[in-house]
């Protein structure tokens, strides 16, 4: 293999330096050595008129108000955030290639269209470019800013670039919290030796049933699993307190001893609401669980046998979840483009300042070696294509069909849930089917297999977006970015939703009010795709486009199954709208403002 080579170019453009030329001087005469030539680079960029009210980064990873100074994170409204780090490693026959100097691109000034540097030495067969751009992201490296403008972690192999990755970043990090809502359970459901109550005993019967249903024993004789998180958890034991505290048994009697030592360890270690007979907050070791994910990701389950409640972290075998660490942030903003060249045997910096970059009046026009490799008599070198978007964007719209929505209810009479214009806030979108990315962006195994996460996205344009008023009309559209899927392979999407409405049957138990429930759709690709971009749900420089319509509540679900899952219920199945990354403006998606 021939020896490395990598320019890295770090840029903050809303620097001097970034505005003014930071190279050698003009007057620089080209230097020659054996397998280096010394060369001018100009890369295709837009400028963008910062005005003094714009601000500086994006207020949310969704789409900009009417305020046409607002910058959005998704890059859909013709407003770009700028980058930060942008890398571009000169490539020879599929192979790196390295010369001696490392140098900035830097910008002409803020009316030119170009980055450019000035005497970087290039090795002779010089062919092409791997470019990466990092968009410009907030300073604060915590969850929120994660979530806020999306993240991965960038993997760049400099001995050879071919070998970079990019993985997804998991949300989840272990604390205790799960355990301790387990041992809470348990205590009740071992308070007063609860769980031995037998089916023989008639006289306690009534906490028999309501034992059965507390450990979500099913009509096949199993423990089912349920959501395990802090917010179901309060409203599942505010609900077995109110329904134990209602039964009737005689002073002195065992049912009445065994009802208060019930109550009493259901109001044991945690905050209660004696006048509504609620559990308000579970205590600094519980409340907030799981945290910073969906709460649907949190799954508990009775064990028979060791007579206790154990959480459910990992997928397996023999479960049904999808395990805490699939879950991953929404991807950011990144840019990437694989670029022949074009060389010149002169100097082309006069025209950097062109208004086009192709046809007969453009940049372009002015190098008379196209597809060419950099020579001994090489002075000026262009990558031809500029940069791409290395992400997919989806952009969501949902529905109601109905103001009154069916669920899940045993009996054959299907309950109606009613919808008014606060009902069912949206509060996050999940994505499947995202994996690790090679280095031009596509999806690449790991050993013999995909390794697959789940986007999720709760950071949403209009928090005020509820499926209530959106009856029989679509919402505005909401955007996330996604990294390449493969090809020929559906992708699950999931809708989270706030139940603020009543307690409704589910797919897998009762969602009570104040909790949250998920609806799985599916998107298909075409049979026969017409384009290469339809051959996947999400391309990178493409957004795809689904309208969902939600006319039945008969497949929520308040645990989050496996997205794997043969057994999982579809509420939709929708066919992708996939088209070119467009702005939303005059602006072309093959130029960018930086």
């Amino acid at each position: 293999m021939k020896s490395r080579i990598y320019i890295i170019i770090v840029l903050t453009l809303l620097t001097t330096c970034g505005l003014q030329s930071c190279s050698t001087s003009d007057s620089d005469e080209p230097i020659k050595k054996e397998g280096i030539v010394t060369v001018d680079v100009v890369l295709n960029v837009s400028a963008h008129q910062k005005t003094a009210n714009e601000p500086n980064g994006a207020d949310t990873r969704m789409p900009a108000s009417s305020d046409v100074n607002q910058f959005d994170v998704t890059q859909t409204s013709g407003k770009f955030r700028g980058v930060q780090e942008l890398r571009l490693y000169p490539m020879a026959s599929e192979e790196p290639v390295s010369p001696d100097y490392i140098g900035n691109l830097t910008r002409q000034g803020d009316t030119y269209n170009y980055l450019s540097t000035h005497q970087v030495e290039l090795s002779i067969g010089t062919s092409s470019f791997l470019c990466y751009g990092r968009a410009i992201p907030f300073t604060e490296n915590n969850e929120v800013a994660k979530f806020k403008n999306g993240f991965f972690n960038a993997h760049y192999d400099e001995e050879n670039p071919l070998n970079s990755y990019f993985d997804p970043e998991p949300i989840y990090v272990p604390d205790n919290k799960a355990q301790a809502i387990a041992t809470y359970l348990t205590n009740i459901a071992t308070a007063g030796h609860w769980n031995q109550v037998t089916d023989e005993n008639e006289t306690l019967s009534e906490l028999r049933d309501l034992f059965k249903k507390f450990v979500n024993l099913n009509n096949t004789g199993e423990y089912s699993s349920f959501a395990g998180s802090s917010r179901n958890i309060k409203a599942m034991v505010s609900k077995l307190y109110q329904d134990i505290a209602k039964l009737n048994y005689g002073t002195g009697s065992e049912g009445a001893t065994l009802q208060r030592t019930i109550l009493s360890a259901i109001t044991t270690g945690v905050t209660f609401d004696t006048n509504n007979h609620e559990v308000t907050n579970l205590g600094t070791t519980m409340d907030d669980y799981p945290t910073h994910l969906p709460d649907g990701a949190a799954v508990i389950q009775w064990n028979k046998t060791t007579s206790q409640f154990e959480p459910i972290l990992n997928q397996t075998a023999f479960n049904d979840i999808n395990s805490l660490n699939r879950f991953v942030y929404p991807a950011e903003l990144y840019y990437f483009k694989h670029s022949s060249i074009k060389t010149s045997a002169s100097s082309e910096k006069e025209h950097y300042n062109l208004s086009t970059w192709s046809g007969e009046s453009g940049v372009l026009h002015y190098y008379e070696n196209d597809n060419a490799e950099v020579t001994t008599n090489t002075l000026s070198v262009a990558i031809k294509e500029p940069l791409d978007y290395a992400v997919g964007c989806l952009k969501t719209y949902i529905k109601a069909t109905s103001s009154t929505l069916k669920d899940a209810n045993e009996d054959l009479t299907l309950q109606d849930v009613t919808l008014d214009a606060g009902t069912f806030p949206l509060t996050g979108i999940l994505i499947g089917g995202q994996t690790r990315q090679g280095y031009n962006f596509e999806p690449q195994k790991i050993g013999d297999q995909y390794d697959e996460y789940i986007i999720y996205d709760p950071t949403l344009q209009d928090e005020s977006v509820c499926l209530g008023a959106v009856v029989s009309q679509y919402s505005s559209p909401l955007f996330t970015l996604a990294l390449q899927t493969q090809e020929k392979k559906p992708v699950k999407l999931v809708l989270e939703f706030l139940n603020n409405s009543k307690d409704f049957v589910s797919e897998n138990g009762i969602i009570y009010k104040g909790t949250k429930f998920y609806l799985v759709a599916s998107i298909n690709v075409p049979a026969t795709p017409a384009e290469d971009f339809t051959k996947r749900v999400f391309t990178k420089d493409y957004i795809t486009e689904v309208h969902l319509d939600i006319n039945n509540l008969t497949h929520a679900y308040n645990a989050l199954p496996s997205l794997d899952s043969d057994n999982l219920h579809i509420f939709n199945t929708v066919q992708a709208g996939i088209q070119e990354w467009k702005a939303e403006s005059t602006t072309s998606h093959s130029t960018y403002n930086w």
